[in-house]
């Protein structure tokens, strides 16, 4: 996975900032991650590893995850409800990757991710799932 700059990060940072701060006073409990925590996406009957920049998964998802799901990629696929990613979609090729894969990977049938936000940063442009 290569690094990406100073200002992704520094946007990446603040969502998850945002939500941890919303995830706590709403009494939400979830779990945030973030790109570092990757999911088991079941793709079109294929397991898929996804690590969104941010995620939100409820807690009571969570906690029906066996202690194989929390440790490793085996066991049941599972996803979070929201992700995020951030990055510079200004061409067209960058855009049509990102987009694929929140229809394509976040958005499959077999998943639970109902919100996704493609966020622009270099560009001021915010894309909504």
């Amino acid at each position: 996975m290569p690094q990406c700059t100073i200002k992704i990060e520094a946007v990446v940072a603040q969502i998850v900032s945002q939500l941890d701060r919303w995830n706590i006073q709403t009494h939400q409990n979830g779990i945030i991650t973030s790109s570092q925590g990757g999911f088991n996406f079941n793709v079109g009957g294929k397991r898929t590893i996804d690590a969104p920049d941010v995620a939100f998964t409820p807690r009571r998802k969570y906690d029906s995850l066996t202690e194989e799901q929390r440790q490793t990629f085996k066991g049941e696929p599972f996803t979070p409800t929201f992700v995020v990613e951030v990055g510079n979609v200004a061409k067209p090729s960058d855009f049509r990757k990102l987009d694929a894969k929140f229809k394509n990977d976040y958005f499959a049938e077999e998943s639970a991710v109902q919100l996704g936000w493609l966020i622009d940063p270099i560009n001021n442009q915010i894309y909504v799932y």
